[in-house]
């Protein structure tokens, strides 16, 4: 199963949920840039898609100057016991993703099993398989 998400879907849910202007771009089949403008201020950061299971995805990002001390800054100040069950920091400038821990994605993890993420010109290619 093949499923795509646009980046302008995505830029468009962060900024509803989040009230956050996010711009995404492709990079390479695995790499997206992310960039986010807070006021006046760009921050451009690339999330490289690094594994993927069945039921989680583990990205590296660019660590230039502070980025991993604002990523650690940011999870902190974001911290719940639900944010902390799924977004986890690991070595090596990773950060791993808990799909089952997301309110709305168990039950489509009961019946689907993620096998890859690609990152295409205008947006993401997920690809699932039935269980």
């Amino acid at each position: 199963m093949k499923l795509s998400i646009e980046f302008s879907e995505i830029s468009r849910y962060v900024e509803k949920r989040y009230n956050q202007n996010l711009t995404l771009r492709r990079v390479d089949d695995n790499t997206v840039s992310v960039t986010v403008k807070i006021a006046v201020i760009s921050k451009s950061l690339n999330l490289c898609i690094e594994e993927v299971t069945a039921d989680s995805v583990t990205l590296r990002y660019n660590a230039g100057f502070g980025v991993d001390s604002i990523i650690s800054l940011l999870l902190s100040f974001f911290a719940t016991p639900q944010t902390e069950k799924v977004v986890k920091k690991e070595e090596g400038h990773r950060i791993r993703v808990e799909l089952t821990g997301l309110n709305n994605s168990e039950k489509a993890l009961e019946y689907l099993a993620l096998e890859d993420i690609r990152v295409k010109e205008d947006g993401l290619s997920v690809i699932a398989q039935l269980k």
